[in-house]
C-alpha cells in the first residue's frame, strides 16, 4: 500500500523561490543604481575635462621668414607635381576628398570667387591634394574639379547646381550668364569678345534644341588660329559631350532655345 506524499512542502518551496527571485531583482537594481551614482559622483568630483589646445602658431609665419616644405606627388595624369616647380610664385595648397559632394563644392566655389577678385598677375597657383587615396582615379578627380552641366531641356540648363534660363557660356573657372549675341541665331567672333582670352583649347557650341544657331565659318577659323578647337552640336549633345571631356580644358557656349 502506498501513501500519497503531501503537496504542502512543494507549495512552500515554490513560494520561497518566487520571493527569492524578486529579492535578487531588487538587489540587482539597487546595485546598478549605486554604481551609476558612484560613476556620476566620480566624474563630477574629478578634474575638469581639458579644453582643446589653441591653434599652433608654428604653422603660420610671415612671408620670407620660413621656406615652405617641399614634397613630390603625381597628378591625375601621372605627371609629377611639386611646390618647388612654382618657386618664386604664390602657391595655394588645399586638401580635398574627390568624392565629397556637399561642403567641398561650396568651399571650391568660395575659393574660386576669392581668386577671381584678385588681379590675374597676383592669383596664386593652386595645388589640390586628395586625402582619399581610394578615390584618386582620373574620373573622380575630374568630377570633383568640374563645372557640371546637366538637366538640359528646351530653354533651361543647370550649371554647377544653378538653373540658367538664358543662353550661357561655361568657362573652366566661371560662368557667364545671359549671353547675348547681336544676331540670336548666328555666332560671330565678336559674340565671344568678353571671354576670348579665357577660352581653353576646346570650345563646345550648343546650337540650340533644333540646331538653329549657326556659327560663322570665319569665326570658327579665327578660333582655330588662336588654338581653340570648336565642336558645334545641338545643345543636348553638346551638354553630353561636355561630360566626356576634361572641364579644365573645355568651355561651352550654349544656346538654350531653338
Amino acid at each position: 500500500m502506498s501513501v500519497p506524499h503531501s503537496s504542502v512542502p512543494d507549495r512552500s518551496l515554490a513560494a520561497t523561490l518566487y520571493r527569492l527571485r524578486w529579492f535578487l531583482w531588487v538587489g540587482v537594481l539597487v546595485i546598478g543604481a549605486g554604481i551609476g551614482t558612484l560613476i556620476a559622483v566620480t566624474r563630477s568630483s574629478g578634474k575638469p575635462v581639458a579644453k582643446a589646445p589653441p591653434p599652433d602658431k608654428g604653422f603660420t609665419w610671415a612671408p620670407g621668414v620660413k621656406r615652405a616644405p617641399n614634397f613630390k606627388l603625381v597628378d591625375e595624369n601621372g605627371r609629377p607635381v611639386s611646390p618647388g616647380g612654382f618657386r618664386g610664385h604664390p602657391v595655394l595648397i588645399t586638401f580635398m576628398d574627390p568624392v565629397c559632394h556637399n561642403l567641398c563644392p561650396l568651399e571650391a566655389k568660395a575659393l574660386s570667387s576669392a581668386l577671381r577678385s584678385l588681379p590675374p598677375a597676383r592669383r596664386p597657383a593652386i595645388i589640390s591634394v586628395s586625402v582619399n587615396r581610394w578615390a584618386d582615379g582620373k574620373a573622380a578627380l575630374r568630377h570633383a574639379m568640374a563645372m557640371r552641366i546637366d538637366g538640359y531641356r528646351f530653354g533651361r540648363v543647370v550649371v554647377d547646381g544653378k538653373e540658367q534660363t538664358r543662353d550661357v557660356i561655361v568657362l573652366p573657372e566661371r560662368v557667364v550668364s545671359d549671353w547675348w549675341r547681336a544676331d540670336g541665331h548666328r555666332l560671330v567672333l565678336a559674340d565671344l569678345e568678353e571671354v576670348i582670352d579665357e577660352l581653353p583649347e576646346r570650345l563646345l557650341v550648343g546650337t540650340g534644341a533644333y540646331g538653329q544657331m549657326h556659327p560663322d565659318p570665319e569665326a570658327l577659323e579665327q578660333l582655330r588660329q588662336r588654338g581653340v578647337e570648336v565642336e558645334a552640336l545641338p545643345t543636348e549633345e553638346a551638354v553630353r559631350r561636355y561630360g566626356e571631356l576634361d572641364p579644365r580644358l573645355t568651355a561651352a557656349a550654349l544656346h538654350l532655345t531653338c
